[in-house]
């Protein structure tokens, strides 16, 4: 009878076991080395990347401490193009876009990826661009 082996675990499934088994008595540069040793990773710099990874997945499980970015949505493009698209409830897609493009200085497919977005995120009454 054929049996048929259990999935191979990922970096990621083994660098979130890792941590969690040795986070608490090891420093930041063992640790590195450990990554870089036990997952058979190129370089410090990937390690990190999988430290950093596995420190925001088990920060609440762990109870440590990971700050994170906070970002003023108001400024970024996306939450600008929001509302953009919150206040002009009478404008059709092609409308939006065309604001888009002239508002916020966007090329013709960043302003169809943007209005798609806030399509999807949008909550409210009756919007014509999403007829």
């Amino acid at each position: 009878m054929y049996r048929m082996s259990p999935r191979k675990r990922t970096k990621r499934e083994m660098a979130l076991e890792l941590y969690e088994l040795h986070h608490p008595y090891l420093s930041n540069e063992n640790m590195v080395n450990k990554f870089i040793r036990e997952l058979n990773l190129p370089s410090v710099n990937s390690a990190r990347t999988y430290i950093s990874f596995s420190k925001k997945s088990l920060a609440s499980k762990l109870q440590i401490h990971f700050r994170q970015r906070k970002i003023d949505t108001r400024k970024t493009k996306r939450g600008r193009a929001m509302d953009i698209f919150n206040k002009n409830k009478h404008l059709t897609r092609k409308e939006m876009m065309e604001l888009f493009v002239v508002e916020l200085k966007m090329t013709q497919n960043s302003a169809a990826t943007h209005c798609s977005m806030c399509v999807a995120e949008y909550v409210g009454s009756k919007h014509k661009a999403i007829a």
